[in-house]
């Protein structure tokens, strides 16, 4: 058997095999903070109490936390389909935009923090799920 053509499914509903999708969500989790990260610079708050570039700080303190706190809720019992978190993801840190003033990198750190945990979650199931085959299919 090849490198990623694994007969076990991470979601319901998908067309890729949990090695695809365990790839697929580590570039996008990856590929949308390194976005979120340079939006961040753009729109940097004018004054905040976080030390440091408060564009780099509270996004990297967020992001760190989502993937940790993803580790911790054991997302392989989602039954969901794939598209579905990140969708809420996407809702969840436009609504992050609302935060304004010296709470701005709040908004920015909280941001960061779902789609660490959107990606994380996604990422970590399809992993959870591809090791428990693995393991159950050893010589």
């Amino acid at each position: 058997m090849g490198k990623f053509d694994s007969p076990v499914k991470a979601a319901p509903g998908s067309d890729l095999n949990a090695k695809q999708e365990g790839l697929l969500w580590a570039v996008v989790t990856v590929g949308a903070f390194i976005v979120l990260l340079f939006l961040d610079f753009i729109f940097q708050p004018d004054t905040s109490s976080l030390p440091g570039p408060t564009w780099l700080t509270g996004p990297v303190l967020g992001f760190v936390i989502g993937i940790i706190a993803s580790l911790l809720v054991k997302p392989r019992s989602w039954q969901v389909q794939s598209w579905i978190v990140p969708g809420v993801v996407l809702v969840l840190v436009i609504l992050c935009e609302l935060f304004r003033g010296d709470a701005q990198w709040v908004g920015q750190a909280l941001a960061a923090f779902f789609v660490g945990f959107g990606g994380g979650a996604l990422f970590f199931r399809a992993a959870e799920k591809q090791h428990e085959y693995d393991a159950a299919h050893r010589d």
